[in-house]
């Protein structure tokens, strides 16, 4: 045997598992060989003495990365007798080390007789002798080149190319060998093994995975088809036929019924009319006869004759009379009979309207989640369809290249194949003449690429998602063409509101006539002059409840305002809005919700909730406000419309400035009293023809006691003290619900332009931080923290993108409470001056915490004071264990007189009493019990978690419903249940339920996607 098992085995086929570890292998040369135990080949030559050559011939290393080729030279022995060896002699260590390298690559591939037959190669080769030296020399190389190309074809195109075209080379030399050994052959037979399982193994797989990229492309580009949903919609889709029916048969039968209300108005309509006729002769009976009082006046023989002739004609008369009577009542009894059942028709026919419009509306708002889902899949589906096209074309050009690369590598060996069976024929040269004139066929290493897949909007059938919407889209002439074509002229369609859906905000709705009369005051109707648009063109200019002509923007969209300059700064205690109109015609178009938004001096704040606008063309719709706003600008921002959104507005400014507690008034001049008086209509014509003026006086005074009382003021006896000036209406009588917060202080700054220092404001994805940054003075609450607080919290009321908003500081301390200067400062301050900024920041608290967003307050050391105010003010809060709470006012001689609603409402009574009166220092766990702050946690880097997964839940909730929801846990809080909660309360819920949200709520629950507000996630900053 050439190796001895009990001294050192050949690798198995388990010991190398890749090509690279076989290459591993092989590079150790002659070192590896070295270690083998020939001593069958030593005993051979051991009688021979050779010279030690100086150099040896470099030995190729293959497998150290694309197109990398090195040589080594073995290292020189200091021993002669170990160089003496034949494995040494040149010829002999190429031959024998390209054969073992050959052996390893088939070792791996379980090639048991390749190993065997490259071992006798190696006995062979010891046994050559010198005049075979040149030949075996070169199948040592062209060994060595079948292994490098084996190794690199797949993997490094340039150095498989080159070892590929020295391979050919070689055996275009060999060809010119005049003789064929047996060794020879078995080379040729190896190497020919090594192409068919080796080389030709790796293009047809290279190939292979080419053509599974190309379907895996093909496929990723179809796989786009799920964002369309089809069959989501298709189940929205498939339900209008159905409800168009219902609809139409409903509009049928209101038509029937509109039919006989008309039939039956035309038949009031004669009934009156015969009516009237008979009315006259009735009318007529009624009088005394002319013919009666000449017959009295007027005897004309005997008495006998004359009573007579009277008995004659007035049974004559009363006959008529009576005819004529009975007439008349019956014409008047058919007149209150079809009265009553033209009522009862109308009755009916209103009500089969109502029913129909709900059907209608139920068609509409599912014809829009089907338009809705298809445009929102569609545009998914184009997005995705031309990122994966462009990666498609892409891989079409890598993979095009990689084809070109193969099929040169495998003519390539096809060539190297027909010179070797060239080298073993009995006529090589002539052979060899035929394979370099050969052309070689490269069917087999062909790709199959696939057509570029087209859209599915193009290869789809006619009525795919993405085509043909039009007649699906409610309020437009394709959808009413198709789906209310054939209704009854007296029965027509409802117009529906907002583009495809009805959008309705949240919002109180105040009529006319039952606003609330927080201010008395007149409309004042904007003149052009005095507004300002935000859009470059207006086609409608003009506003005004008593204009022609109306304002509307340019583009339709949510935001679009129109501001309105009061001249200068007075009281706004409501707004008027009305549709649009154009030259005396009802336009189709209003705003149904408006925000409004005002300012005195350019940095507005808004309202916390929705307005209602406009139902129709021609209604006025009034809003009264709880407390009238001081402002210069108003704004009226459209949030929903109808049509293309249009409207004429109106301001309430109130008449005079109601102050705010008891106040001293100056006396009026009897001149300016009696004007007064006069221009209110006071009749008091009745006392001026006495010409007595103090009678007058005394008159005008008891009139103008009694206008005073009614408005909440009265009016000493000597009029020295001037006018007192007590509300009609106490605080107490007040609704929770029926209160709006508003901003104490004006805001100076906003997110774009933030200057203050001490408080930090960052806006992320829908999340607002709030950042006191005060640490060297503990957050101590003054004069400038408070203001940045109230710009911080007035932006946050208008942002509609920010869903919620954390509260957090810097340092050691979360609040220190109120600076200590800041209570020195008061001492100067007068009472009028002091009592107003004592209340100052109770109002920032419940402006704070009538936010709509979900606010979570980050306490990462104790607070003291206000700071508990800010936390209580939080719906939710997380302190870390080591936080202490303490509200130690009265310890300092003063009263939480601020801080008791918030912390009483947050804590109870009880505990308000514990922490209010006692100054009691509590550690988290016992604030966690109380109630004051939420969970706790170890450390302040934890806190990060806890947002991360508030974010998610927030996510997921509607914003204007969680903010509507927010504010009705805070209004119901501690009220008894009476009859009033119910109503506000239900009315809540009825306002609620058929607004934006909710519509597309139950869309996306019947099309089983994710609501809109959901796609969007809150990411934390911290």
């Amino acid at each position: 045997m050439l190796l001895s098992p009990e001294r050192r085995a050949w690798p198995s086929s388990s010991k190398w598992t890749t090509k690279q570890q076989a290459l591993a292998a092989v590079n150790e040369g002659p070192s590896f060989l070295s270690g083998l135990s020939l001593p069958h080949a030593r005993s051979q030559v051991a009688h021979r003495s050779l010279p030690c050559p100086d150099t040896l011939p470099p030995v190729p290393t293959l497998g150290e990365g694309r197109g990398s080729s090195r040589s080594r030279a073995p290292e020189a022995s200091t021993r002669c007798s170990m160089q003496q060896t034949p494995w040494r002699q040149p010829g002999v260590l190429r031959r024998s080390y390209s054969a073992a390298a050959l052996l390893l690559l088939l070792a791996t591939q379980g090639a048991q007789a390749a190993k065997v037959a490259l071992q006798s190669k190696l006995r062979y080769a010891m046994e050559t002798d010198s005049a075979q030296m040149s030949a075996s020399a070169l199948f040592a190389n062209l060994s060595s080149l079948a292994l490098s190309s084996s190794l690199s074809i797949g993997q490094n195109a340039t150095q498989a190319s080159d070892s590929l075209n020295k391979m050919e080379s070689l055996l275009l030399s060999l060809g010119r060998q005049p003789t064929t050994d047996r060794n020879m052959v078995e080379t040729a037979t190896m190497i020919g093994r090594i192409l068919e399982d080796s080389m030709k193994a790796t293009i047809r797989t290279q190939l292979a995975l080419q053509q599974k990229s190309l379907e895996t492309a093909v496929g990723t580009i179809n796989a786009c088809a799920s964002h369309l949903k089809y069959d989501e919609a298709k189940v929205l889709r498939e339900q209008l036929p159905a409800l168009a029916a219902a609809h139409q048969q409903c509009r049928k039968e209101e038509g029937i019924r509109a039919q006989f209300v008309e039939e039956c108005e035309q038949s009031l309509a004669e009934h009156k009319t015969s009516h009237a006729t008979a009315r006259v002769d009735c009318d007529a009976v009624v009088d005394y006869p002319t013919g009666g009082r000449g017959l009295c006046n007027n005897r004309v023989g005997s008495v006998a004759d004359h009573y007579r002739n009277l008995h004659t004609f007035w049974d004559e008369y009363l006959k008529w009379y009576d005819g004529n009577m009975t007439i008349c009542n019956a014409l008047q009894a058919k007149v209150e009979s079809t009265t009553a059942n033209c009522s009862n028709l109308s009755v009916a026919h209103d009500a089969q309207r109502r029913k129909c419009n709900a059907q209608q509306a139920q068609l509409d708002t599912t014809s829009c989640g089907f338009v809705t889902n298809a445009e929102n899949g569609c545009a998914a589906y184009s997005r995705c369809y031309d990122q994966t096209l462009a990666s498609f074309i892409t891989l079409n050009s890598t993979v095009a290249e990689e084809e070109r690369t193969l099929r040169q590598e495998w003519r390539a060996v096809l060539r190297i194949e027909c010179l070797l069976k060239a080298l073993l024929s009995d006529n090589k040269n002539a052979a060899i003449d035929r394979c370099i004139g050969r052309v070689h066929s490269l069917d087999e290493i062909s790709v199959d690429y696939s057509p570029v897949p087209r859209p599915l909007n193009e290869t789809y059938p006619h009525d795919t998602l993405c085509k043909n919407l039009t007649e699906y889209v409610p309020v437009t002439e394709a959808y009413a063409k198709r789906w209310y074509e054939g209704l009854p002229s007296s029965a027509q369609e409802e117009s529906r509101i907002v583009r495809f859906c009805p959008s309705k905000s949240g919002g109180r709705h105040h009529q006319a006539q039952a606003m609330q009369h927080a201010c008395k005051g007149k409309v004042v109707v904007p003149t052009r002059s005095q507004v300002s648009f935000s859009s470059s063109s207006v086609p409608q200019p003009g506003p005004g409840l008593d204009a022609e002509t109306s304002w509307a923007p340019a583009q339709a969209r949510a935001g679009e305002f129109l501001t309105v300059d009061l001249g200068g700064e007075v009281r706004v205690g409501g707004t008027y809005v009305q549709g649009g109109s154009l030259e005396r015609r009802c336009l189709d178009s209003w705003v149904t919700t408006y925000m409004i938004q005002y300012s005195v001096n350019g940095s507005y704040s808004s309202l916390p909730e929705a307005l209602r606008g406009s139902h129709d063309c021609s209604a006025k719709v009034g809003t009264r406000f709880d407390v009238p706003l001081q402002a210069r600008f108003l704004r009226f921002v459209m949030e929903s419309w109808h049509g293309h959104g249009s409207m004429r507005v109106g301001v309430l400014v109130c008449r005079r400035v109601e102050p705010d507690g008891p106040v001293r008034l100056r006396a009026l001049t009897p001149e300016y009293r009696r004007d007064r008086l006069l221009k209110a209509g006071r009749g008091v014509a009745m006392v001026m023809e006495k010409k007595d003026w103090e009678t007058i006086e005394r008159v005008l005074a008891a009139k103008e006691a009694e206008l005073l009382q009614q408005e909440g003021s009265s009016l000493e006896d000597s009029h020295v003290s001037g006018y007192r000036y007590v509300p009609t209406t106490k605080v107490v009588d007040k609704q929770s619900w029926e209160t709006f917060a508003v901003p104490h202080i004006r805001p100076t700054c906003g997110s774009e332009n933030w200057h203050h220092k001490d408080v930090l404001f960052e806006i992320g994805e829908g999340i607002a931080y709030i950042t006191l940054n005060r640490p060297e003075a503990n957050n101590a609450l003054n004069e400038t923290t408070s203001q940045a607080l109230q710009d911080a919290t007035c932006e946050l009321h208008m942002r509609r993108d920010i869903r919620i908003v954390v509260l957090r500081a810097e340092g050691s301390m979360f609040c220190a409470g109120g600076d200590p200067k800041h209570f020195f400062d008061a001492l100067a301050m007068s009472e009028r001056d002091d009592r107003k900024a004592a209340i100052g920041f109770m109002k920032f608290l419940f402006w704070f915490q009538s936010l709509p967003q979900f606010t979570v307050g980050l306490a990462q050391g104790s607070a003291m004071g206000s700071g508990i105010g800010l936390l209580c003010a939080c719906d939710m809060v997380l302190a870390t264990s080591a936080a202490r709470f303490t509200c130690s006012e009265v310890k300092l001689g003063f009263c939480p007189a601020a801080l008791a609603p918030f912390v009483t409402r947050k804590v109870g009574p009880a505990f308000a009493k514990r922490l209010l009166c006692m100054a009691e220092n509590i550690s988290a766990e016992q604030a966690k019990r109380m109630g004051l702050i939420s969970d706790v946690v170890e450390e302040e880097s934890e806190f990060s978690d806890y947002m991360k997964d508030i974010c998610e839940k927030v996510t997921l909730c509607a914003p204007t419903a969680a903010g509507r929801a927010k504010r009705l846990a805070q209004n119901v809080s501690l009220q008894p249940l009476t009859r009033k909660l119910l109503e506000y309360t239900g009315g809540e819920l009825a306002d609620i339920r058929i607004g934006e949200e909710a519509i597309k709520g139950m869309v996306a629950v019947q099309a089983r996607v994710k609501p809109y507000w959901a796609e969007t996630p809150i990411k934390p900053l911290y």
